[in-house]
């Protein structure tokens, strides 16, 4: 499996993995079940970066529309710019609709404010929900997830322990059980990597070692990840502007593209994309704004030049 256009779908002729395959299929029964029972149920997804969690979880709620279009079925994210990818991605889905992609506390206080519930409520990076109150959210409660589950039959839901990045979104795997506990979860592991492969291994060992253990090892070497650690933004920018210029360069000549993925570790860095047609602008402290034009069939950067 390769995630070439984004994080959310696979690159034309590539297939999803036996591993995420059998996740799938767990899901979409496990949601079919348990619409016919009175009790609302949990499917947690767990998963580190780069194992394909949200490919998975988009894929279960393209197939949950595409067979049962009656149901009332959301898909949830606290996250503003995969949030409108996601919406996105839902213009070119015929069973799918913009309005069944919101953000926690959007879709919190709808369902609150008209006494609802939703059939199948999906949450991609649900380490993100919100563990507390937040009035620049316009979120009242203690938290996001104890709110999502009072307003939904089915909820499946992508967690990674690993990837808490912010002291109002607190989470951990215990907690996280705790919260689910009455709602007789099951629970399901995507273990492969996708976005380190091939000779990639000893890169993602150093990684885990550093993100898991809080150990630095020798930093790795491959043939076919590039692992660089940067003091400043600036530094790394320079280096991705210079690579991307590569691609661009290949473009005019006509030559093959070759897509490059990339791992950004950029916890203390807030960043926005604004998109207009063909141009993503990325606004990063300190760099000034960025453009990046890009193919809307392929996903593919193949521009990069300084806004001036």
């Amino acid at each position: 499996m390769a995630m070439i256009k984004n994080s959310f779908v696979l690159a034309d002729g590539e297939q999803f993995s036996d591993e995420q395959n059998d996740v799938i299929h767990q899901a979409v029964a496990f949601a079919n079940h348990n619409l016919t029972q009175s009790q609302t149920r949990a499917f947690v997804i767990e998963g580190g970066a780069g194992a394909g969690k949200s490919v998975v979880l988009f894929e279960i709620f393209k197939q949950l529309q595409a067979t049962k279009p009656q149901w009332r079925n959301f898909l949830l994210v606290n996250h503003a710019e995969m949030w409108k990818s996601y919406r996105e991605l839902a213009s070119y889905q015929p069973d799918l609709k913009k309005n069944q992609f919101l953000k926690p506390t959007t879709f919190i206080n709808q369902m609150t404010l008209h006494n609802q519930t939703a059939d199948v409520v999906l949450i991609d990076e649900a380490h993100l929900l919100l563990t507390a109150p937040d009035r620049y959210n316009k979120f009242q409660q203690e938290n996001q997830l104890v709110e999502i589950l009072k307003h939904a039959r089915v909820v499946i839901l992508v967690f990674d322990a690993h990837q808490v990045l912010k002291l109002k979104s607190m989470w951990h795997r215990e907690q996280l059980q705790t919260i689910l506990a009455p709602f007789k979860p099951e629970a399901v592991q995507l273990s492969e990597q996708y976005r380190m492969v091939d000779q990639s291994q000893s890169v993602v060992e150093w990684i885990d070692q550093l993100t898991q253990h809080k150990k630095i090892i020798d930093v790795a070497t491959s043939l076919s990840f590039d692992l660089r650690i940067y003091n400043d933004a600036t530094s790394y920018m320079r280096r991705f502007v210079k690579k991307i210029s590569v691609s661009a360069c290949r473009e005019s000549c006509q030559l093959p593209i070759i897509p490059t993925r990339l791992i950004v570790a950029n916890g203390m860095l807030r960043w926005t994309i604004s998109n207009y047609p063909g141009i993503s602008l990325i606004q990063v402290p300190h760099l000034g704004p960025y453009a990046l034009k890009r193919s809307m069939k392929w996903g593919l950067f193949i521009r990069f030049r300084a806004l001036t």
